[in-house]
């Protein structure tokens, strides 16, 4: 019974191990996340503030310098945009593949660890008593 209840402790601190590992796996892929959509979105605000103060600066007047500088400024903000947006949905991606892979080799290893724990075989049996024939 010793060996049993060793076994199964055994298999206890593996299960808060092996769940421990994988939530700070999980936990950094999404505060890495979070932080490139915070930073995509402080690129679109540039964006948007950079339009408002050339068209301040332009008075409501045609000015054609300002409207190239304009458009080359939007036009690299917009990549720029375009790229980091482009760079989470990659990885998001990321992190849902990591995180199915990580459950699935958690889900596998708990149920062969399982297994192996149902297949050792009772003290009785080790021992050749033949109480648990005598029960039946």
């Amino acid at each position: 019974m010793f060996g049993s209840a060793r076994s199964t402790t055994y298999g206890l601190m593996y299960f808060l191990v092996a769940f421990s590992v994988m939530d700070v796996i999980v936990a950094s892929q999404q505060y890495f996340i979070l932080q490139s959509e915070e930073k995509m979105m402080l690129v679109r605000q540039t964006l948007d503030e950079s339009f408002i103060v050339t068209m301040k600066r332009m008075g409501g007047e045609s000015n054609p310098e300002l409207a190239k500088e304009l458009a080359h400024q939007k036009t690299i903000l917009e990549g720029n945009y375009s790229s980091a947006a482009t760079m989470i949905a990659q990885l998001k991606i990321r992190a849902l593949t990591e995180t199915i892979a990580w459950c699935v080799v958690f889900i596998i290893s708990s149920w062969t660890l399982i297994i192996n724990h149902r297949k050792q075989p009772t003290p009785d049996a080790r021992h050749g008593s033949s109480s648990a024939r005598d029960s039946s």
